[in-house]
């Protein structure tokens, strides 16, 4: 069996601002900050009209040319379904670059592709919607994909299932930053591939475990990509979280002459035993080691050693 990526993305191109108005009898998904809620739907609806040329529009640009190539390869067994948030948890997505995409970026955490319970439901990288709605105050309606796993429903952001490598990705800055505007001032977090992968059991696929020739394919395509919206971004460090994203960067941005520097953090999921014993800790030696650490939280060195010690 062959699974084709399935996208609306052709038809609908990268008008944000048409899909934001439509009522649906599902209704949007919302934070309780009302306010928040008002301003991020705002801010989605008029990007396309106001900003023609903000750093959060050209970056969606840039992500629905990548789905449009996406959408041309096939992906055959163990593949049985292919989720592109981009398209139905479009409007979340724009939510969270409208926020926290809209200025140049020292930093940028880089992941490998979406899980089904994080950004396969909330549109945001490891970002489950405890956390979407809660810390990071996302709002937008979740549609459904053209072709849902019966074992991996889309719920959306009123989902109360955490996703444990988001929780302890996101907690991490949530402890050194305290408001998300501080950790955004300089950072900002995106994903390799849009897609999720999945087999007939619902089990989770990664782009590794892709076939060789189909693998090769896909990072065609990301690798391009990459490399622009770091460009886009002025990004001067791209942090892997895990190696493949780290390896994948590094072929990816080596014709930019050294200007950007490209290392790891450990990938905080469970099934990963290092991360099983104070990731959050080992995480923050980590930046602190690659000199960053400073960067991502806004303090002082002399801070940080007070904030670490508690």
């Amino acid at each position: 069996m062959t699974e084709s990526v399935e996208s609306a993305t052709t038809a609908r191109e990268v008008s944000g601002d048409k899909s934001c108005k439509r009522k649906r009898s599902s209704g949007i998904n919302r934070a309780d900050d009302s306010g928040q809620t008002k301003k991020c739907l705002r801010m989605t609806q008029v990007s396309s009209a106001e900003s023609p040329g903000s750093p959060s529009r050209r970056f969606w640009e840039l992500e629905q040319q990548m789905c449009r190539e996406l959408s041309a390869l096939s992906f055959s067994s163990p593949v049985t379904h292919i989720y592109n948030p981009l398209d139905y948890a479009r409007q979340p997505h724009q939510c969270y670059l409208n926020s926290y995409a809209d200025s140049p970026k020292r930093i940028m955490f880089f992941g490998m592709n979406p899980g089904p319970f994080g950004m396969a439901q909330t549109g945001v990288p490891f970002c489950d919607p405890t956390i979407a709605t809660g810390w990071l105050k996302i709002v937008g309606e979740v549609e459904k994909p053209p072709t849902e796993h019966p074992k991996r429903p889309i719920v959306g952001l009123s989902g109360t299932r955490q996703e444990v490598s988001g929780g302890r990705f996101w907690g991490l800055f949530q402890d050194l930053c305290g408001e998300p505007e501080t950790f955004f001032a300089n950072c900002f977090v995106h994903n390799y591939c849009p897609l999720c992968f999945m087999g007939s059991t619902g089990k989770n696929i990664t782009p590794p475990e892709l076939k060789s020739s189909e693998r090769n394919a896909l990072q065609e395509v990301c690798d391009r990509y990459l490399l622009l919206v770091v460009e886009l971004l002025g990004v001067e460090w791209v942090v892997g979280i895990g190696k493949y994203a780290e390896a994948r960067a590094k072929k990816a941005l080596q014709g930019c002459g050294g200007r950007v520097s490209v290392v790891s953090i450990t990938h905080p999921s469970p099934i990963n035993p290092a991360a099983n014993k104070d990731w959050k800790g080992l995480a923050t030696s980590q930046l602190d080691r690659l000199g960053l650490l400073h960067i991502v939280s806004g303090k002082s060195d002399r801070d940080l050693c007070t904030k670490i010690q508690q």
